[in-house]
């Protein structure tokens, strides 16, 4: 995120347009890569039930307390994951670094990254990022 920042708040001084779009290009080839990959092992069989058992581990050590993140994690159900952000620490120094507005882009990070897996479903209609006052992150086996 820092290195992020710092790359976007030197162009913007230039052209701030071209800088946001100059992120949001780079940031999205980046995490359709990313995407591609987990695609990719997707074809292995029981790849996609072991991603899904997997994340609230991950989920909970990555986007956690101790990574700056404030989580409602909900019972697990069968093929589901469930969580909401309520506070989210991009949000909080994306904002004390005087560029929130690129916040949005790595909330969009994850839509490229989880959102075509086959046989998983991701779905998310909020974002802090956007100004909504949670992100809901929910996976589900298709």
């Amino acid at each position: 995120m820092f290195p992020s920042a710092a790359i976007y708040l030197s162009m913007k001084e230039k052209d701030p347009e071209k800088a946001f779009e100059v992120m949001r290009v780079s940031m999205k080839a980046n995490s359709e890569k990313a995407g591609a990959s987990l695609a990719k092992s997707a074809r292995f069989p029981g790849f996609t039930r072991f991603f899904l058992a997997m994340w609230g581990p991950v989920a909970k050590k990555s986007f956690g307390e101790t990574a700056g993140f404030k989580n409602v994690f909900y019972p697990k159900k069968k093929g589901e994951f469930a969580m909401d952000i309520t506070q989210c620490p991009y949000h909080t120094y994306l904002t004390e670094l005087g560029c929130p507005e690129i916040n949005r882009l790595f909330c969009d990070n994850d839509i490229y990254c989880y959102g075509n897996i086959p046989g998983l479903e991701f779905t998310r209609t909020k974002t802090i990022g956007n100004g909504d006052e949670l992100c809901d992150f929910r996976l589900r086996l298709k």
